[in-house]
Formats: C-alpha cells, sequence, structure tokens
C-alpha cells in the first residue's frame, strides 16, 4: 500500500498499517492474522493473496484522488472528513485525544495558539503528534469533495 494512501485513510477514521519494509509475505501474514484488506498495486501479490481466502483489492493510479475513488467504489470507503476530529494518528495509526492547548505551549507557536483553540494529540508517548483543525483540514476536505463529485459525475454519464 501506499504511504500516503495509508495516511489519507487513517485521516477519514480507518485503522491502516504500512511499512515500507514489509515483503509481500508480510502484508499476507498481517492481513491474515488481523483480518485486513491488502492494497497493492502488485497483481501476483492480490492472486496470492486471494488464493489464501484473503481480501485484496488493486489500487493502480497515478493520484491519491483516483486512489480514494477506487476505495470507495471497491470498498465503500466514506469520503468525508470526521466531524469532531481524526481519530486516528496519520504518523503512527494510534488514537488520537483530546489535549488542553496550556499542555502543548512550548509545541505549538505562537501562530497557531492564536488561531486555534482545539488540539489533538497522538496517544502513542513515541509519537505525540499534535494536530488543529489548520488551513490543512480545508484542503483535504476540498479534495475529498472532489473526489465525491468525480464519482457523482461518473454516475451520471453511466445512467
Amino acid at each position: 500500500m501506499y504511504h500516503r494512501l495509508a495516511r489519507w485513510l487513517r485521516m477519514l477514521g480507518y485503522d491502516a498499517v504500512y511499512d515500507q519494509d514489509f515483503v509481500d509475505q508480510d502484508f499476507i501474514h498481517l492481513a491474515k492474522e488481523e483480518n485486513r484488506i491488502i492494497l497493492t498495486r502488485d497483481e501476483d501479490l492480490k492472486r496470492r493473496a486471494q488464493k489464501l481466502g484473503l481480501q485484496a483489492v488493486t489500487i493502480d493510479a497515478p493520484t491519491i484522488e483516483e486512489r480514494l475513488i477506487i476505495l470507495h467504489k471497491e470498498l465503500g470507503v466514506e469520503l468525508a472528513l470526521p466531524e469532531e476530529f481524526l481519530p486516528r494518528c496519520t504518523i503512527c495509526n494510534s488514537e488520537i485525544r483530546v489535549i488542553d492547548s496550556n499542555e502543548i505551549l512550548d509545541q505549538i507557536s505562537e501562530i497557531t495558539q492564536l488561531h486555534y483553540k482545539e488540539f489533538w494529540i497522538c496517544k502513542n508517548p513515541e509519537c505525540s503528534q499534535i494536530y488543529w483543525r489548520g488551513s490543512h483540514w480545508e484542503k483535504m476536505g476540498n479534495t475529498l469533495k472532489d473526489c465525491r463529485e468525480i464519482i457523482e459525475l461518473d454516475k451520471s454519464t453511466e445512467d
């Protein structure tokens, strides 16, 4: 699976594992042990996984928008950001919790402190990534909106 795609899936609330050091057998083992779906552009890996009764989807598209659309069509992945906050850390895939801004003043810029009041932090102490709804949130929302519009356009041309 692609690293960037894994991060997008995490933003959408999906538990997505990615390890660039994995070989095919690692993906198959993890999918079998944890009941995961393999996302790949490797048709051979997909066939081997399916022979073992595992679910695998080919994601062979150049853009993140095209990849997300494929996931929506193949697996029903919802293309909308969570209403409240990101449920998973985009870096390590751990859960996220709300944190009081006073606890992280030394970790965020003064400008960020002035403009944003709600913050979240990764529960994994080895990561502790901090999140807030900055301009990136709006950009992600726009990307997802574009994906939904393309899907609707595709539906209307099929009819």
